[in-house]
C-alpha cells in the first residue's frame, strides 16, 4: 500500500471512530440511490444511543470493521426510505439478525430455540 493510501485509511478510521454518523450518512445515501428510496437525513437525525434498543447491548464505535456493538442505521419500515421518522441506530448484531429474516422464519427459529432449552 502506498503512503498516500495509508494516510487515507488512517483518515477513514479516525472519521468512523470520532463520529460514525458521517459514514452512516454516506452509506445510507448510496443504498437509497441504489434501491430507489427516499433519502432526507442529516447527522442531527441520527442520535446514537448508548444501548442497542433491540438487544440491550452497549453501542460502541470502533476504527472501521463492524463488530457486534457497532452502531448501524436501521430503517424501521424498509419501504419508507431514509427519512428522519423512519430510522434509528441499533447494534450491528441486531441489524444483521433482522436484515432479511421473515417473521415466519423468526418464529421457527424461536420455536426451535425454545424446544432445545
Amino acid at each position: 500500500m502506498s503512503n498516500r493510501w495509508a494516510g487515507h485509511a488512517e483518515w477513514m478510521r479516525n472519521w468512523r471512530r470520532n463520529d460514525p454518523r458521517g459514514p452512516m450518512l454516506v452509506s445510507a445515501r448510496a443504498r437509497a440511490r441504489e434501491k430507489g428510496l427516499k433519502f432526507d437525513l442529516t447527522k442531527g437525525d441520527i442520535p446514537i444511543p448508548p444501548i442497542c434498543p433491540v438487544l440491550g447491548i452497549p453501542i460502541r464505535s470502533n476504527d472501521g470493521r463492524h463488530h457486534a456493538n457497532s452502531p448501524t442505521l436501521d430503517r424501521i419500515h424498509s419501504r419508507l426510505g431514509y427519512v428522519p421518522y423512519n430510522v434509528r441506530v441499533i447494534s450491528y448484531r441486531a441489524n444483521n439478525l433482522k436484515s432479511d429474516m421473515s417473521i415466519d422464519e423468526c418464529r421457527l427459529i424461536l420455536k426451535d430455540l425454545e424446544e432445545r432449552i
